[in-house]
């Protein structure tokens, strides 16, 4: 027999029934625990994984389903003591990490979750397991670790919704220029570029730089995304103050037809991009 084998409950029972011989060989003691762990019969699962560690410490695999079995008690802190030791045994294996930073949250040990949520992703290219980390920042308010899960989950898969949070939380920290350049990063490495674009556009003009609102904006059709309108619009109603007031032409040539036939433009943008022509 080995840990892989597939045993009927006959031959489990057998197991069970040559106690001594069981006992006496380590093999076939973590076997037989596994198997009762497998088989709901956690209590017995422990006891000779209690025995089978006394003899071999270091087997970090034991430790884990130990504490899996232990786990499944809902007796959390020998689950969390276990798969802890797993963790020390074997830092690289990413399923004892895993379920370690699992077991905390139901054990109510959030800031230990986070740290281990914090190291899996360093280990982990799944982005499941960051999009976890994330779920939990959030939950805590921790802006902090909320802005390394974002970052995470934009280097595994870049979109529009990470990227638009993380700049956001840089934007609320005033600093723009890192909001700016996660959004320009992510645009150029995802085909969500809408969103991505409005929210750039946004920033831009909160920074007085209404040319490059522009400028981010020209891609889009007016038309198919009426909410670029009013952003347009303003950009242009800020360019002639700006230190790039003579690009005012060109914008009106690339603008000017679209936002006259928008059904989007209150009346008095309308008034506005009449006197800008003016």
């Amino acid at each position: 027999l080995d840990n892989d084998a597939v045993v009927s409950a006959e031959t489990l029972e057998a197991l069970l029934a040559a106690d001594a011989l069981v006992k006496s060989d380590d093999k076939l003691l973590a076997l037989t625990a596994k198997l009762l762990a497998e088989a709901a019969r956690r209590e017995e699962a422990i006891a000779l994984y209690d025995i089978y560690l006394d003899h071999c410490p270091d087997d970090a695999q034991a430790h884990f389903l130990l504490g899996l079995a232990h786990d499944g008690l809902l007796d959390f802190d020998p689950a969390v003591t276990h798969l802890t030791i797993a963790h020390q045994l074997d830092p690289e294996n990413v399923t004892y990490l895993y379920r370690l930073a699992r077991l905390c949250i139901s054990a109510g040990q959030f800031e230990v979750a986070l740290t281990h949520y914090r190291n899996l992703i360093e280990i982990s290219d799944d982005p499941e397991h960051a999009e976890r980390y994330n779920a939990l920042a959030y939950s805590l308010d921790d802006t902090e670790n909320l802005k390394i899960a974002l970052a995470r989950l934009l280097e595994l898969k870049p979109g529009a919704i990470f990227a638009t949070a993380l700049a956001n939380i840089y934007r609320e920290e005033g600093d723009f220029s890192q909001a700016i350049a996660i959004l320009t990063d992510t645009l150029d490495r995802t085909d969500e570029e809408v969103p991505l674009r409005l929210e750039l556009a946004h920033l831009e003009s909160n920074q007085k730089r209404p040319d490059r609102a522009l400028q981010v904006l020209a891609p889009l059709s007016l038309s198919e995304f009426p909410d670029a309108v009013p952003l347009v619009v303003g950009a242009l109603s800020a360019l002639p103050a700006a230190p790039n007031a003579a690009k005012l032409p060109g914008f009106l040539r690339t603008y000017g037809p679209a936002l006259e036939h928008s059904s989007n433009l209150p009346a008095n943008n309308i008034i506005d991009l009449a006197n800008l022509e003016l």
